[in-house]
Formats: structure tokens, sequence, C-alpha cells
């Protein structure tokens, strides 16, 4: 399989697991939520999907007090 076509499924994964658990504008999670609901995936990839799908703004980033928190737009 290709980088790019396993990029594709990783973030098709991140998007499919924050859409089922309605994660949208005001309700958002933490990294390591995303990275338990995908255990077949390196953590490590799917923080450089995350950060892929913020520049095609898909994904909102807001930060608190402890972590950076991901939600879909």
């Amino acid at each position: 399989m290709a980088k790019n076509e396993e990029m594709f499924e990783t973030k098709l994964r991140i998007i499919y697991t924050l859409h089922k658990k309605r994660y949208y504008n005001s309700r958002h999670t933490p990294i390591s939520f995303v990275c338990k609901r995908n255990p077949t995936t390196p953590c490590k990839k799917i923080k450089k999907a995350i950060t892929e799908l913020k520049k095609e703004q898909i994904i909102i980033i807001k930060p608190t007090y402890t972590v950076l928190m991901y939600a879909l737009m």
C-alpha cells in the first residue's frame, strides 16, 4: 500500500471516530482518545494526519489549560 493511501485511510478513521462520537464545534476531545479508538494505527501517524486535517480545515484545534483538544468543523 502506498503512503498516500495509508494517510488517506488514517484521515478517514480519525474523521469517522470523531463523527461517531459527535465531536463537533463546541464538543472536543484530546488526541489520546483518537489514539485509543484506533489501536492498529500508531499514534505518531495519527498526529501527523491530524496536522494535515488541520491544514485542510476539516478539524478545529482548541487549546486548553493542559492539552490541545480536537473537533470536527
